[in-house]
């Protein structure tokens, strides 16, 4: 049956909804019969979807609005309801996107409704308008594409859930994410996923894909992918095999699913006031959950469950094989009997807590991951045996104890708490396999009475305390970490190996051995060590215990920690062979033959700044060029005009005895008006400076005799103190030395008129 003799149908459906509408059958399109699309297009105008732009013309490739898009999806899931919506009020669209509005279809941040979206945006609000995406799908099936790193993370899942069915195929190796979606795009990927609109009575077995228009009783029938509209009331399933069922219900009274019925998937996505009951005698695989006055899932109704909405509140019970959470703001209470195989949060702002009770009461959980935002779980489990706990989030919260242990944990999010402490004497923390801290700022306090495996803390600014009765191998390549051990008992080898790492090992407690690679790193021994090696500089070693050796490899450190034997000739051996490095760059500065090969004439630089501020002679080595050049001077000052690195530098003193006092960055002449090569002399100098139609520099101070070659600050506007030209860092003067207003003035203040100048 044809969607138009379901309805009055969707009314005539043009480019804007506000052009004309031009009726005609799909022949007379002189553009569309050998498109591509041709089969879809020719189904779209046949069931009210698409009417032509013009007599002739249905316009397949036109890009389709924001707009348009909604309304057809309004209008095929039979949307009746309207929230308030940013649309303007006088808009032919208004109603509509109140609709899509209470539906949850609008992408985030989008107002203009007349503009295209972008196709990544388009695909995710089919994905919702038809309850596709699982809570927790992969975002490998994007890997395949070229600009998969273009695609939103709220995006992420809906296109990537599209792709891994097969209904996404995209174009040349690309999603086009970002790209418009065309007339025939649209129609082509709604008919894809929807399939046929039909009602119930009409739906034959076997179907891939429908839509089912008011009320839904269904009896042996078998489907890939069905959805009950917004205006079914009543639905019941019969004997049917059903691998996803979406009711999108806007008033959903009754849900009848026999024993004889399998779902694959059940999502609710119906109206709070739904007055519904979730059956007891379905075997429903996953129930997922959009929204719907849902608020409890025992075991009997489903095996695994889905909160992909946003703020719903739900008690779970009974045994499930695995319970996700993701959108946002949702609740979730685990009765005192469930028992979960897998526990993922995702989204943000969600929590998951255990039902309150008698101290000691807990649940039984298995794999446990946090991902998202700002979500928080916390309960105590039991039984079972041991699982994994990864945390990836960012600022998460992760309160969990269990009996049976865990064979690893994992925190790679960033500011982000794990905390394995009981909540009470009667908990059990059983043992932990491995801990890595891999995201920054982090905490973790892991609780067991048993030893923990071995320890990683890779990544910055972390903070782990732990109270195991003892641990395997402690790592910390990362930097700026804490790690405390502080319940007695023996820990394996413990290394730091980035800089500024802290380690503290409270008393009853044993190390086998201390490394510490990385600068600046402390270790506070309130127990013992049998050997603590320290190769790292700037350390600190101390604490109310012992070790049996101290080996100290480096320089800086100090230790006040008690040592039976300490061997420091690793640390003098870097002290003597630092005084050496230190001696042969001395002596390498003041090698005269070498200084005046590497001091050459000719600009080095890259015409900028930043240059200027990064390469330089050094001090010993400009003090020892004009030493071996043999420079003079009548006023015991001396300027070197340093060409190759835009610097000038003062010395003080007398031939063959001259000391650097002053250096700083300069623009001299640019090419074609370069300052000359050669030895002179300050001539005058002009606090007032000079001032011409278009500048001002001041004050002055020039050098060869008869010339306007002078020293001068940066220019001004004329006879003000706004600057007009802040250049400088490399040659850019008509042949004039530019100085910072500060340096000028030092040379004005303190050189006088007779000094030499080399310009080299």
């Amino acid at each position: 049956m044809k969607l138009k003799k379901l309805l009055s149908l969707f009314l005539a459906f043009s480019m804007l909804l506000t052009l004309p509408a031009f009726a005609a059958s799909f022949s007379d399109f002189t553009d569309a019969g050998s498109h591509w699309a041709a089969t879809d297009l020719q189904r779209a105008v046949e069931d009210g979807l698409l009417t032509g732009t013009s007599a002739n013309k249905l316009s397949p490739d036109a890009p389709i609005t924001t707009a348009q898009m909604l309304t057809i999806l309004n209008r095929v899931l039979s949307a009746a309801q309207a929230d308030a919506s940013n649309a303007p009020a006088d808009a032919w669209y208004a109603q509509e996107i109140g609709k899509a509005a209470h539906l949850g279809l609008i992408p985030a941040g989008v107002t203009d409704y007349d503009a295209p979206l972008a196709r990544q945006d388009a695909l995710s609000m089919l994905v919702r308008a038809f309850g596709l995406t699982p809570a927790n799908q992969s975002a490998a099936p994007l890997s395949a594409f070229s600009d998969a790193g273009k695609v939103r993370e709220a995006n992420v899942m809906p296109v990537a859930n599209l792709v891994s069915r097969g209904l996404v195929k995209g174009f040349d190796g690309a999603l086009n994410a970002n790209g418009s979606v065309t007339r025939a795009e649209f129609v082509t990927l709604l008919y894809r996923i929807a399939g046929s609109f039909t009602d119930a009575a009409s739906l034959k077995s076997g179907a891939a894909a429908a839509v089912l228009k008011g009320d839904a009783a269904l009896s042996g029938v078998d489907a890939d992918r069905l959805v009950v509209d917004c205006a079914g009331e009543n639905v019941s399933l019969h004997n049917c095999n059903i691998t996803e069922l979406t009711l999108r219900c806007e008033d959903l009274k009754s849900l009848s699913i026999d024993s004889t019925t399998t779902l694959g998937t059940l999502t609710l996505a119906v109206g709070a006031g739904s007055g519904f009951q979730l059956p007891t005698s379905a075997k429903i695989g996953t129930l997922r959950i959009l929204s719907g006055p849902v608020s409890a899932v025992t075991a009997a109704q489903a095996d695994g469950v889905e909160l992909t909405g946003s703020g719903l509140s739900v008690a779970v019970s009974g045994a499930h094989r695995a319970l996700s959470v993701a959108g946002s703001g949702n609740s979730v209470t685990l009765a005192k009997d469930a028992e979960l195989s897998a526990l993922t949060v995702t989204g943000s702002g969600n929590s998951v807590t255990e039902q309150n009770g008698d101290a000691g009461s807990s649940v039984a959980v298995g794999d446990v991951s946090v991902w998202g935002s700002k979500n928080t779980v916390s309960a105590t489990t039991t039984g079972g045996s041991a699982a994994t706990v990864y945390l990836a989030g960012t600022g998460c919260s992760l309160h969990l104890v269990s009996a049976a242990g865990f064979t690893a944990a994992t925190v790679d999010g960033s500011g982000s708490k794990l905390d394995m402490m009981p909540l009470s004497d009667s908990d059990v923390a059983g043992p932990v396999g491995t801990l890595t801290l891999a995201g920054s700022g982090n905490s973790a306090r892991i609780w067991s009475e048993s030893a923990i495996g071995d320890v990683k803390v890779s990544a910055y600014g972390s903070w782990l305390t732990l109270a195991t009765t003892g641990a395997g191998s402690i790592s910390v390549p990362g930097s700026y970490n804490t790690v405390v051990k502080a319940r007695s008992g023996e820990v394996g080898a413990v290394t730091l190996a980035g800089p500024g790492n802290v380690f503290k090992e409270y008393v009853d407690n044993h190390a086998k051995s201390v490394t510490v690679n990385g600068a600046g790193s402390t270790v506070k021994l309130d127990g013992t060590a049998d050997a603590v090696t320290v190769n790292g500089e700037n350390a600190t070693i101390t604490g109310a215990g012992s070790t049996a050796k101290l080996t100290l490899n480096a320089l800086g450190c100090k230790t006040d920690l008690h040592a039976n034997v300490t061997d420091d000739s690793g640390a003098k051996k870097a002290q003597a062979e630092k005084e050496a490095a230190a001696a042969a760059e001395l002596a390498k500065q003041q090698d005269e033959s070498r200084v005046l090969a590497l001091v050459t004439t000719g600009y080095k630089g890259n015409y900028t700044l930043s240059w200027a501020q990064n390469h330089d002679y050094t001090p010993l080595e400009k003090k020892t060029w004009v030493q071996a050049k043999g420079y003079s001077s009548a006023t015991g000052w001396l300027i070197w005009v340093n060409l190759s690195m835009q610097r000038v530098n003062i010395f003080k003193g007398s031939q063959g005895n001259w000391d650097l006092i002053h250096s700083c960055i300069v623009g001299t002449g640019a090419p074609g008006t370069g300052t000359p090569v050669g030895l002179y002399t300050t001539t005058y100098k002009l606090a007032a400076g000079w001032t011409t139609s278009t500048y001002t520099v001041k004050p002055v101070v020039g050098f060869k005799n008869g010339t306007g070659y002078a020293f001068h600050s940066r220019l001004y506007y004329p006879g003000t103190t706004r600057l007009k030209d802040a250049s400088i860092g490399y040659p850019i003067s008509h042949g004039c030395v530019r100085m910072y207003d500060e340096d000028v003035a030092y040379i004005y203040n303190n050189i006088p008129v007779g000094t030499t100048v080399v310009v080299f």
